[in-house]
């Protein structure tokens, strides 16, 4: 973002050992919720996440 050069497999690496360390901390570990909607919005708009959501939200119901 600031013009610098990232190599790609360091970024992967770096990004991967956080999220292990979020997930393996003792306090507050970043977990899903047993009850939660997960939506893959890697390949989808913002309006398609939102309607993504909603459906979930109204299957739910």
């Amino acid at each position: 973002g600031r013009g610098e050069k990232v190599d790609y497999s360091s970024l992967k690496r770096d990004l991967l050992g956080r999220d292990r360390q979020d997930r393996e901390r003792a306090v507050a570990p970043l977990k899903v919720p047993e009850r939660a909607i997960i939506v893959d919005s890697t390949r989808l708009s913002i309006d398609a996440v939102v309607k993504a959501m909603l459906a979930a939200i109204r299957e739910q119901r």
